[in-house]
């Protein structure tokens, strides 16, 4: 039987096959909108005051042009997605297709033969649009990377042979040894890369010995892709719900296992270790199976005792000393390995094991939330032993370094929160108001491309001070509330089209147009 979902589906495929002729007339377009683009950058408007007047006409061109192409392409076909409620765009690049996966599993167990010819229709269509059409119109490379994995997932159960139809316009995971690499091909526009679980998931004990009798795991230590929790309908049970609940009201949702008592921070990792049957993708297989959750419980408890063991022995003083002199530096010192130090290769502070978790379930993936759960619980510990010590410990009140404080360091002089004081330009005071002027009423992630143009021209320090920028707005007035919204997720980049050529997103675009804004003050003489 066609579901609702599936036949909402056929309706959008059906849509793009009767366009694809509409769509291909836009090609020329698209041709026109490299080479400008290709233009634009080979200009060095900084450099040189002809290229700066160029720069200028070619990107008024380009805005024009690209409107012309969303207009008659990309805008239609979100339209209909959202008349036909086939996704939610509400939070791309990631896209939520409204739980269609559980009724393309309910068609594969339930259909008819009279279903068959409706399946074979549409999945011809789909692979002619997607064979003959340009497929992104510069801006739905993200859109139809997981479209095709829908109907990919749907199409690939319904055929008669073993090759892979998919394979002339699906996109390829490039394999990449270091996460700098993955980005530099994340900003030339590739959007899937394979990445060692080495480089993945690095350990703070990751020195140590690590064989297959010392740890038998590793042996085993395939890589899955937690579906039920990407897919977004995890986040709907009543058992997410309730450890939810749970950890919102005690902080934590606590296990005891074999004696042992440990302390998870977060719904998802909770539901993890509860779990017996979870939905995974087996990323080395690329197939579909369930896996045990409770399997890395065991791993999980192991690295939080190596945790709070490595606190005490490197944190952990005598009462006496944290009322003597050096008992401001113990603090901050703590503070910063809590909230801003980078101790893993993408996550700042211990603490971020209370935000986040494994979006890729290995064991050393366990192992890292583990141990750095373990530090958490301990430092949770001083806290409340030492409360009048500790009253200012979430505060913000110092430059950030990105090293652990030395006792034998002075303390520097702490310079306002505020962006005249913390540009870092000799014109600090004019860019800051001409920030002000210019922008005071942005809001979102408005001040993320803000940040991102600041941090291009060399205008703010790089380095762990996204919280300094919120609080400097946060100060002068600013209508930012969320400090999450300065995530990197929060900034769209762009995608290198099928000529190899660099096409930039609507938030670089922005960015870029900032930056134009600020470098006249700059130059101001």
């Amino acid at each position: 039987m066609i579901t609702p979902k599936i036949k909402s589906l056929f309706q959008f495929i059906e849509f793009l096959h009767s366009n694809i002729e509409n769509f291909n007339q836009y090609n020329g377009l698209i041709k026109e909108l490299e080479q400008l683009d290709k233009k634009r950058n080979e200009l060095k408007p900084e450099q040189n005051y002809k290229d700066k007047l160029q720069y200028s006409q070619v990107l008024a061109q380009i805005e024009i042009k690209f409107k012309t192409l969303q207009d008659n392409t990309a805008n239609l076909i979100k339209g209909k997605v959202m008349e036909l409620n086939v996704c939610s765009f509400d939070n791309e690049p990631k896209y939520s297709f409204n739980g269609i996966e559980t009724e393309i599993q309910q068609l594969k167990k339930s259909f008819s033969k009279k279903d068959l010819p409706e399946i074979f229709k549409h999945k011809r269509q789909y692979l002619e649009y997607r064979s003959q059409t340009h497929g992104t119109f510069l801006s739905l490379q993200f859109f139809f990377d997981d479209l095709d994995k829908i109907a990919k997932r749907l199409f690939d159960y319904f055929k008669d042979t073993d090759q892979n139809e998919f394979e002339s316009f699906e996109t390829k995971a490039i394999r990449v040894d270091s996460v700098a690499d993955a980005i530099k091909g994340f900003k030339q526009g590739q959007s899937k890369f394979s990445l060692p679980d080495s480089v993945l998931f690095k350990h703070r004990y990751s020195d140590k010995p690590q064989n297959k009798e010392q740890n038998p795991e590793f042996d085993k230590d395939i890589r899955y892709w937690l579906t039920s929790f990407s897919d977004q309908k995890e986040q709907d049970t009543h058992k997410y719900k309730s450890f939810q609940w749970q950890i919102e009201n005690n902080g934590c949702f606590i296990i005891n296992s074999n004696g042992e008592t440990v302390k998870i921070y977060t719904p998802e990792l909770a539901v993890i270790f509860t779990s017996n049957k979870l939905p995974v993708q087996n990323m080395d297989e690329q197939s579909e199976t369930e896996i045990n959750g409770r399997d890395y419980l065991e791993t999980y408890i192991e690295a939080y005792k190596e945790g709070e063991q490595y606190f005490e022995n490197e944190y952990k003083v005598p009462p006496g000393t944290l009322y003597g002199n050096n008992a401001e530096k113990y603090v901050k010192d703590i503070h910063i390995n809590f909230f801003h130090i980078r101790h893993t290769e993408a996550n700042e502070g211990w603490s971020y094991v209370k935000k986040q978790y494994p979006v890729i379930l290995t064991y050393k993936a366990i192992r890292e939330f583990g141990y750095y759960s373990g530090i958490v619980n301990k430092v949770e510990e001083q806290l409340k032993k030492y409360p009048r010590l500790f009253s200012t410990f979430d505060k913000c009140e110092h430059n950030v370094s990105t090293k652990p404080i030395d006792g034998n360091q002075k303390p520097k002089p702490e310079l306002d929160e505020v962006l005249s004081q913390q540009i870092t330009h000799p014109k600090k005071v004019e860019i800051a108001n001409a920030i002000k002027e210019k922008y005071s009423s942005y809001k979102g992630k408005d001040f993320k491309i803000l940040y991102e143009a600041l941090l291009k021209l060399d205008l703010f320090p790089k380095k762990g001070k996204r919280s300094l920028f919120f609080r400097c707005l946060q100060k002068e007035g600013y209508n930012i509330n969320n400090f999450q919204i300065l995530e990197d997720k929060h900034f769209k980049t762009g995608y290198t089209n099928r000529k190899g050529e660099y096409e930039k997103s609507e938030d670089e675009k922005q960015r870029d147009t900032i930056i134009e804004y600020l470098k006249t003050i700059i130059e101001t003489k």
